[in-house]
């Protein structure tokens, strides 16, 4: 079976900005915004907030903003919070805010902690960002975002699959010419999830099955739903 296990290897945006220029960087932003919208990611998020009515949401990673971008306009009576820990990433989003979106802001993430008090947003919800997370990170990281939200933690990342790696790998040069975006989206895929990881990772986060919802997306996507009790 291809690729049984998570890999572990490093991905350039990881290594920092010696690894990349800053115009590599603002591409693969560009990049990844437009990846999110063809390939569902987005929608995947808005699916798993239908029905809801939060007036915090936290999103965690935020990278270029577009999901944050969004969910101001979905919610507009809510207050959006974007974090990351890359500061180029945050000067990025700041610079694509929309004039007078005054329910939206961007903050830099000092730590990779989530330093908020209990249940302090409605919603928590992160895109792409897990599988760049160790498992013992991704365990904390579930056990945090569940401890700061009042309402629900949304997760949308990656498949796991073969046939999801021969096709960004066909794809990804045509759509995205991005050296950034090739080598580590590819790579992205190696380090993300069969639905058996997530089953493994929550229970080792004191999950129990009524607590969460995983559902899969097409094309190769899953989404993780916690849902506070």
């Amino acid at each position: 079976m291809w690729q049984r296990e998570r890999s572990n290897e490093q991905e350039i945006l990881d290594l920092g900005p010696l690894y990349y220029t800053q115009e590599e960087y603002a591409l693969c932003l560009k990049h990844l915004s437009r990846i999110n919208q063809l390939l569902g990611g987005y929608r995947a998020v808005r699916k798993a907030l239908k029905g809801s009515n939060p007036r915090s949401i936290l999103e965690v990673g935020m990278g270029g903003g577009g999901l944050s971008r969004r969910l101001s306009r979905w919610f507009p009576n809510a207050s959006v919070l974007g974090v990351d820990i890359n500061p180029e990433a945050v000067a990025y989003a700041r610079a694509m805010m929309p004039q007078g979106q005054s329910n939206l802001s961007f903050e830099l993430q000092k730590t990779k902690s989530l330093p908020y008090r209990e249940g302090a947003f409605d919603v928590v919800t992160t895109m792409l960002v897990t599988h760049h997370m160790d498992d013992e990170e991704l365990i904390d990281f579930l056990k945090e975002s569940y401890r700061i939200a009042s309402s629900l933690v949304v997760i949308n990342d990656l498949q796991r699959h073969l046939l999801a790696y021969v096709a960004f790998s066909v794809v990804a040069p045509l759509l995205f010419p991005s050296r950034l975006i090739w080598h580590d989206g590819r790579l992205s895929i190696r380090r993300s999830f069969k639905r058996g990881d997530w089953i493994r990772l929550l229970k080792k986060a004191g999950f129990q099955e009524g607590q969460y919802k995983l559902s899969w997306n097409f094309p190769f996507r899953w989404t993780l739903t916690l849902v506070k009790q």
